[in-house]
């Protein structure tokens, strides 16, 4: 039987076990994928004492040792999730066990933000308590309408970090007013604190804003909040036992730009319209990945890797027949020749060559890409229920296909392998599955993606003479592509991926596109290419003889 503890016994537990944050000791943070309940204890029959959302991340300062829960610091108490609903960065072995026994009475209640001038303190500090302040008294009738995607922010002013957005028609309390900037206070549930700032003139007045409460302050202090983590970070394959070499500062630099850019375009973390982006350098092997951690629907871009179990299970070289239908896969991404793919990986059954694709990748370490499902159902037969992949990354913030998932670090990175092992034969394509693959079948796949010519996207930011080795892919809520450039100024990755709800495909391709010419133009800078070229999506139709003769041959030229 579970015995309930009072405050002080806990926090006497809580210094036992070495739950406050130790000097030098790495931080483990965990966020809500969409919402979660806090619990003063480790499981559902627990009163739930406070709710969580994501966009604010806690820190993790203790962990049960029989089941998957989670203790979180919220600067002013402690709550246990369940550690299914949150994404955890950091090294979650790091965080000590807690007596299961140990629960917390605390109110439901939201923190108080002080009215008064203070320090801005984005961080939190386990065992930190807030101070509950007078908030003034508010006319009611008195709201501030979304017209439009607008940034809600910790303070008045776009310095501030962002805490999320409206949504467009909804209606939020007005709190107070900037008598200084032309900001307002709304009330905000989707942040801790429940309160965030926006620009008076991206929103509709509901009332007399001059009734509301001022304030003048110019600094505000946020102790339950931790500022939205860097977005640009060095990235690290799952093959390679050895850490690659720190991104050089250029790298890093025009990852920051690409960054900009997306911002610029409204895609940012945590909302509705995200977006995450893979550069590798292939001269060198440094990487960087843009809004890491979160998945994507697979779209056709999942054929990069059906393409690769493909040539693993052939013994030789593609028959004509099988040539053609790869070249329809790849080049009209049509999902009937794909399906019949899966059957041929899975001896007659697309479920089983389904399962083949996930565990190819698998066994290049790549855990969060995976398809379970054909493209195309079979009328004649009645399906077998089929269930989702449980994987590592966010798997709820861009409502990705829960039978077809990736995410551009991951395409990029076996993208980059595929180029390794076209080089010279290496790499961890060769390593993983020796005799199944050689070079000339690896200079064959990028063969294949060098025929996929629609002029949109990546293709569209480069000059028309560049060749790119690319999958495009686009389904309803998501648009990606994922390609390799071959420039005068050195051969790299890009991948990207965009989602949002009711995504207009069309719209979205040009800022795919201009990614791809902030990239090229920063390895060509005495080439630069002044700007976007799009044409039409050309209709697909019988392949070219030159293609279908290459992909049989028993042998490639270099890549190069």
């Amino acid at each position: 039987m579970r015995v309930r503890i009072c405050c002080v016994c806990l926090l006497i537990l809580l210094s036992i076990t070495g739950l406050s944050s130790v000097r030098g000791q790495e931080t483990v943070l965990a966020e809500a994928l969409g919402s979660a309940n806090l619990r003063s204890g480790p499981g559902i029959s627990y009163p739930a004492v406070r709710e969580i959302k994501s966009g604010t991340r806690y820190p993790v300062i203790g962990r049960s040792a029989r089941f998957p829960w989670l203790l979180l610091n919220l600067g002013d108490g402690q709550g246990w999730v369940f550690a299914d609903l949150v994404k955890v960065t950091g090294n979650i072995n790091s965080v000590p066990f807690v007596d299961e026994s140990a629960t917390i009475n605390a109110p439901a209640v939201s923190p108080t933000v002080d009215s008064a001038i203070t320090t801005v303190a984005i961080t939190s500090t386990p065992g930190a308590t807030l101070t509950p302040q007078s908030t003034p008294t508010t006319p009611a009738g008195i709201y501030a309408e979304a017209i439009g995607e607008t940034n809600v922010r910790y303070g008045p002013g776009t310095d501030f970090p962002r805490v999320g957005v409206l949504k467009t028609g909804n209606r939020y309390q007005v709190l107070r007013r900037h008598t200084q900037f032309k900001w307002i206070e709304i009330s905000f549930p989707d942040v801790a604190g429940g309160r965030g700032w926006v620009f008076v003139d991206a929103v509709k007045i509901n009332g007399n804003l001059n009734s509301v409460p001022t304030t003048n302050a110019t600094t505000f202090g946020y102790p339950t909040l931790t500022a939205t983590p860097n977005m640009v970070l060095a990235a690290q394959p799952p093959w390679l036992t050895a850490p690659r070499p720190t991104p050089d500062p250029s790298l890093v630099k025009l990852g920051n730009e690409l960054w900009s850019y997306l911002l610029s375009a409204k895609f940012a973390p945590f909302t509705e319209r995200q977006a995450s982006l893979f550069l590798m350098d292939l001269r060198t092997g440094q990487a960087i990945s843009l809004n890491p951690g979160v998945a994507y629907s697979g779209m056709s871009l999942i054929k990069i890797p059906i393409l690769l179990a493909v040539y693993r299970k052939l013994n030789g070289p593609p028959t004509p027949e099988q040539a053609a239908t790869l070249a329809e896969m790849m080049i009209c991404s049509d999902n009937y020749a794909t399906d019949a793919m899966l059957r041929l990986l899975g001896d007659g059954d697309a479920i089983e060559g389904a399962r083949v694709v996930t565990t190819t990748v698998q066994q290049l370490g790549l855990h969060n890409t995976f398809i379970v499902g054909q493209f195309q159902p079979n009328p004649k037969a009645t399906p077998a229920p089929l269930s989702t992949i449980k994987t590592d990354v966010d798997q709820v913030s861009t409502d990705p296909d829960p039978l077809n998932q990736s995410m551009p670090s991951e395409m990029g990175e076996l993208l980059g392998a595929m180029y390794q092992c076209a080089l010279d034969g290496t790499g961890p394509i060769i390593n993983a599955f020796g005799e199944d693959i050689n070079v000339t079948e690896c200079r064959q796949m990028l063969r294949l993606l060098s025929a996929d010519k629609i002029n949109v996207m990546i293709e569209a930011g480069v000059p028309t003479n560049v060749r790119v080795a690319h999958k495009h892919g686009w389904v309803e809520g998501a648009v990606g592509d994922a390609g390799i450039v071959f420039s005068a100024g050195g051969d790299y990755v890009l991948t990207v991926a965009m989602a949002q709800k009711k995504i207009i495909w069309p719209q979205e391709f040009p800022k795919v596109s201009e990614l791809s010419r902030i990239v090229y133009n920063a390895y060509n800078p005495t080439a630069l290419l002044a700007d976007i070229h799009p044409g039409s999506i050309p209709e697909c139709g019988q392949p070219d003889p030159t293609l279908l003769r290459d992909i049989q041959a028993s042998s490639m030229p270099p890549i190069h």
